[in-house]
């Protein structure tokens, strides 16, 4: 037993399991947590957002993005200055084009960020962490392992919401209840073992994953366990 401890102590081992315990456990509880919301709201809420609002979003972000990469624009500034740009130039657009989109065309979005290779997504999410100064940080590691597995979590919790009645949602409703409260004390508890199998199924692709580590971070100390044997 003192050979095998300390193998594992001289190999460096327990910190990688540690740091895949940490990452895996905060972002699989922030990816349920901001994905059951997100599945609960399209389930319920109907939303309709403007085409135009949609575009002019997609573009302001690609120049802020350009900014920051190409002429070395502080991220705050660029920020601030693309949403100013937005938030003035989205009344004006809705006005003119009033195409919109429905929760089902959300919903297939969402799902579709699946489909893309995550080698394509490497090098951005790099430079992007290393712009803002987060590479090498626990943090980077779980809000990449978070976004990569949300929108699975919002496609699976949106069919376990949707079975659940609406008539005990708009009693609760009836008798006071915010629509907060009637998520967290009654659909929530309701849909838990629907919970249950998305938190078996994030956590274990957590666990398993080999590239998003190698996206945010790149120190020996916060390696985690699937490629800790593969750098020397």
């Amino acid at each position: 037993m003192d050979c095998v401890l300390g193998y594992t102590l001289g190999n460096d081992t327990l910190r990688p399991y540690f740091n895949s315990l940490i990452v895996a456990s905060c972002s699989t509880v922030l990816a349920l947590l901001a994905g059951s919301m997100a599945a609960y709201g399209l389930s319920r809420i109907t939303y309709k957002p403007r085409i135009a609002s949609i575009l002019a979003f997609i573009l302001l972000l690609a120049l802020a993005s350009a900014a920051i990469m190409f002429f070395h624009v502080d991220w705050r500034i660029a920020a601030l200055a693309a949403l100013a740009i937005f938030f003035l130039a989205v009344r004006a657009l809705t006005r003119r084009w009033r195409a919109h989109l429905g929760n089902s065309d959300i919903l297939f979005w969402m799902i579709s960020q699946r489909i893309l290779p995550p080698v394509v997504a490497a090098l951005p999410i790099y430079v992007m962490f290393q712009q803002l100064g987060l590479l090498d940080t626990r943090f980077a590691l779980i809000v990449t392992y978070m976004t990569v597995n949300l929108p699975i979590v919002v496609w699976l919790m949106y069919d376990f919401f949707t079975g659940i009645p609406r008539d005990l949602e708009e009693s609760a409703s009836l008798d006071g209840a915010s629509r907060y409260r009637i998520f967290f004390q009654i659909v929530l508890p309701l849909a838990k073992p629907g919970w249950h199998s998305v938190h078996a199924v994030v956590e274990q692709r957590q666990v398993m994953e080999l590239l998003e580590p190698l996206r945010a971070a790149g120190a020996r100390s916060l390696l985690v366990l699937p490629i800790h044997h593969l750098i020397p």
